[in-house]
């Protein structure tokens, strides 16, 4: 009896991603999360005689990996396993168990995972914000309620009480793209289409959505 392994089923799934139009970064993340598995189990190892143990060992051998990583790929292969349950090639899918990472901890994204999630962006304008905030580390808010000059923003003092004025100096194409923004912000006010912070909301909810598309 021949049966449904590892490497079959990689290849089968591939042509479902592609079929059903998931991005091509994508595909290739949970490619690579596959290929980690097969690194521990074999190729041909029935895709049924996959265990919680050897989702651990594959976990181990990846510890050169960041958590965030190491989980991102644990998503895929949790994916992977639903879409073989959905399919009627397993019944039972392995247990897998993610890193616990703090929830207060800022994320911090490689260059490659940065890549993947603006591949899941549409909208070329909300990707040059992106881009912004990575290369300024400018806080949410702050395009939208500085004062912008030709060197960049100006960041009023706060009300805290080590809080004080400062610059964040800007290229010409990043002065750019903060007009371009708020452009597009006073129209979605000025037509009622939504509040300043509501549509300021709506561009972190399209990064948080394309994150969960990658699996971060």
């Amino acid at each position: 009896i021949i049966q449904y392994n590892l490497e079959s089923a990689k290849l089968d799934w591939k042509e479902s991603l592609i079929v059903n139009r998931i991005q091509a970064g994508t595909i290739e993340i949970y490619l690579t999360a596959i290929d980690n598995l097969i690194r521990v189990c074999g190729r041909t190892c029935p895709v049924s005689d996959v265990h919680f143990q050897d989702i651990e060992k594959m976990k181990q051998k990846s510890s050169h990996l960041s958590d965030t990583t190491i989980n991102m790929r644990l998503r895929a292969i949790k994916t992977f396993f639903n879409w073989l349950k959905d399919n009627d090639k397993v019944i039972n899918p392995p247990k897998i168990k993610q890193i616990s990472i703090g929830a207060s901890l800022p994320r911090y994204y490689t260059e490659e995972e940065f890549s993947l999630i603006l591949n899941e962006v549409d909208d070329e304008l909300l990707r040059r914000m992106y881009r912004l905030y990575r290369d300024t580390g400018c806080r949410r808010c702050e395009p939208f309620d500085s004062k912008l000059n030709s060197i960049g923003l100006v960041v009023p003092s706060g009300r805290t009480k080590n809080s004080y004025e400062r610059t964040i100096t800007l290229n010409e194409e990043q002065i750019t793209t903060v007009t371009d923004i708020r452009k597009w912000i006073d129209y979605k006010v000025e037509n009622k289409l939504a509040k300043k912070k509501n549509a300021i909301t709506y561009i972190w909810r399209v990064w948080s959505l394309a994150c969960k598309k990658v699996g971060l």
